[in-house]
C-alpha cells in the first residue's frame, strides 16, 4: 500500500464569528491554539486493487456545510482524478473555530472563510498524493469498555 500525508494551518484571523455555541455572541478575540487540516492519501494494497485510491481530509472545524463539502470533494476528485465518493471529509467538531456549517443561533456561515478554505483543502490533498511511500497496514480489534453510547 502507498500512503501520503500533508497538513496545513487553517486558522482564521481573530474577529471571525465562532460556531456551535448559542450563548456566545462575540467574535473570536485571539488565538490560543492553531487550527489544522490534515490529509491522508491511500493507494492500492493487499486487499485493494492497484487502482483503488482514497483521499481523506480531517479539519479542526465544527463540520462542513453540505455545499462546502460537495465543493471540496468535487475539487479534490477533479484534481486527483478520483470519484468524489472516494474523498472523505471529517472534523474534530470544535466549537472554537469559524462557522463552516449553517446552524440555527450558533454562528452565521462564514462565506469568505469557506471560499478561502475549499481551494486550500484541494491543494492539501494534492500535496498528500505527490510522493506516497510504501507502508504495511495491520488491523487490530480489541473491545474497549471506557464509555457507552446513550
Amino acid at each position: 500500500m502507498l500512503i501520503g500525508t500533508a497538513q496545513t494551518d487553517i486558522t482564521p484571523e481573530p474577529g471571525c464569528e465562532l460556531s456551535g455555541f448559542a450563548a456566545r455572541v462575540q467574535p473570536s478575540t485571539g488565538i490560543l491554539d492553531r487550527l489544522f487540516a490534515r490529509a491522508l492519501y491511500l493507494e492500492g494494497g493487499d486487499r485493494l486493487q492497484a487502482v483503488d485510491r482514497l483521499a481523506w481530509i480531517h479539519c479542526d472545524l465544527i463540520g462542513f456545510d453540505r455545499g462546502l463539502a460537495q465543493s471540496i470533494r468535487a475539487g479534490v476528485g477533479e484534481r486527483l482524478g478520483l470519484d468524489p465518493s472516494r474523498v472523505v471529509l471529517s472534523a474534530t467538531h470544535t466549537h472554537s473555530g469559524p462557522c463552516t456549517m449553517r446552524l440555527i443561533e450558533a454562528g452565521r456561515f462564514d462565506e469568505p472563510y469557506a471560499g478561502w478554505l475549499a481551494p486550500r483543502l484541494v491543494e492539501l490533498a494534492a500535496d498528500a498524493s505527490q510522493e506516497p511511500e510504501f507502508c504495511r497496514m495491520r488491523e487490530i480489534a480489541e473491545p474497549v469498555e471506557l464509555a457507552f453510547n446513550r
